[in-house]
């Protein structure tokens, strides 16, 4: 029922407020008006100082109208219940150009795809972010995506399992190092209002020197704590033995809604996750291998290869 209200009042209110009385300022009334100003409207996007609400001492609307508890709106001026200004592909805009989904919409997409926890779908969003960015920076072109979040994001979509990490196979000779130093140089520029970071201590490479891993953070303006992470893992264990495949990712609800269209990225050919899939699980004792592989049982299996 939260999660309803919340769809509800992130679609009700922008009607709401077309529906309110206002002064010739521009500010809600409680009494009848005399006659009505297009003031939400008018806001959106717009410089006009007119348009925007009286300030307090600390930069806050004297008069607040609505109020949400649980951390979506929280008094909430009349001007700030319009809609937000978007450009052509629908993605919002601030002063810096558009920024990362709002917290309605990433709840709208949690309530989509089954999840009563909005944070991860928000980390769903961000890793859609942090691939864009890798990809547009080069940097993913020496690797193969791979694992079960490759195959939520370019399978199987939200009914795959929803992870934290992200899968690689080196697809040539490579200095970790190096690789970590061209993501620190990426992440120099918050991302369409993503800061991701790299800490000294974030990063490793395992004793055999068969795998090494990078754990960036992020934030962004309604996650603002730093701590939340995402598991960069890249394998030099083995070639591919099936040529790597060139897939779009698979289409969900928001992209419509994001500042860019989501990149190709470079995967193990399906049948070779699916495989390496198979091995993990006589190597280790996870429900989350015999999940991914449950999406796969009733589709048909190459038996020859």
């Amino acid at each position: 029922t939260t999660e309803i209200y919340t769809l509800f009042l992130h679609d009700a209110l922008p009607i709401y407020r077309e529906a309110l009385p206002s002064d010739s300022a521009g500010s809600s009334i409680t009494s009848a008006p005399k006659s009505r100003s297009p003031t939400a409207s008018a806001y959106c996007g717009s410089p006009t100082a007119a348009a925007r609400p009286s300030l307090g001492r600390r930069g806050k609307p004297k008069t607040p109208s609505v109020t949400m508890t649980r951390g979506v709106f929280s008094s909430i001026c009349p001007a700030r219940i319009c809609r937000p200004a978007l450009d052509s592909a629908g993605a919002e805009l601030s002063k810096g150009g558009p920024k990362v989904l709002s917290q309605p919409k990433v709840q709208r997409y949690a309530v989509e795809s089954g999840l009563r926890d909005i944070m991860i779908a928000e980390k769903e969003v961000v890793l859609t972010f942090l691939l864009q960015l890798l990809s547009e920076h080069g940097i993913l072109d020496r690797f193969a995506f791979k694992g079960g979040t490759c195959l939520r994001k370019m399978v199987i979509g939200s009914q795959g399992r929803f992870s934290t990490d992200l899968d690689f196979t080196g697809l040539e000779e490579h200095d970790h190092e190096t690789v970590v130093l061209d993501m620190m140089a990426a992440f120099e520029e918050t991302f369409h209002g993503i800061e991701f970071t790299i800490a000294d201590d974030s990063y490793y490479e395992t004793q055999d020197g068969l795998s090494w891993g990078v754990n960036p953070t992020y934030a962004h303006d309604w996650n603002g704590s730093g701590e939340s992470e995402i598991r960069i893992q890249i394998s030099r264990r083995e070639t591919p033995t099936l040529a790597p495949e060139r897939r779009p990712q698979y289409q969900q609800s928001y992209f419509g809604l994001l500042p860019f269209a989501p990149a190709d990225i470079t995967c193990l050919a399906l049948p070779e996750i699916i495989a390496e899939k198979i091995r993990a699980c006589y190597q280790r004792n996870k429900a989350r291998d015999i999940y991914d592989l449950g999406a796969f049982a009733a589709r048909p299996l190459d038996q020859t290869l």
